[in-house]
């Protein structure tokens, strides 16, 4: 697995051939938003943004290469990337948690912390609409 995120998405390039090269392989891009942002938001086109539609476009039939990539902006991404078939199989959305997930975040990383259950409780309601990475 190839993770690429914050300054290190610049070398998508490299992480495509060597993904290639070892291939069975998983490139995940984290926050692609940062480099795949639409080209009427920003000031015209990213060239790391072509450089991963051309990454997803020269990818063989039988290629055992996954390409993941993660976004909190998906109304952000370039429409060339999400729209065109075959460059995205598969969009999967996770909502953020309910309550009983947030408490369980909570009690996680508080784990050593001497934290009442009815405080848990109380900060698990006040903190709807949150992300568990929030939470942390």
């Amino acid at each position: 697995m190839i993770l690429l995120s914050g300054n290190t998405l610049a070398l998508v390039s490299e992480a495509t051939r060597m993904a290639r090269a070892l291939q069975p392989s998983i490139v995940v891009l984290e926050d692609c938003d940062l480099i795949a942002e639409d080209r009427g938001f920003g000031n015209g086109p990213q060239s790391l943004l072509f450089e991963v539609l051309d990454a997803l476009d020269g990818l063989d039939a039988d290629a055992d290469d996954v390409f993941l990539l993660t976004t909190n902006r998906v109304e952000l991404l370039e429409r060339a990337l999400v729209q065109r078939p075959g460059r995205v199989d598969l969009a999967v959305e996770i909502p953020r948690p309910d309550a009983a997930a947030r408490r369980a975040v909570l009690e996680l990383y508080g784990s050593g912390l001497a934290i009442r259950p009815e405080t848990l409780d109380r900060v698990a309601t006040q903190t709807a609409g949150t992300t568990a990475s929030f939470m942390k």
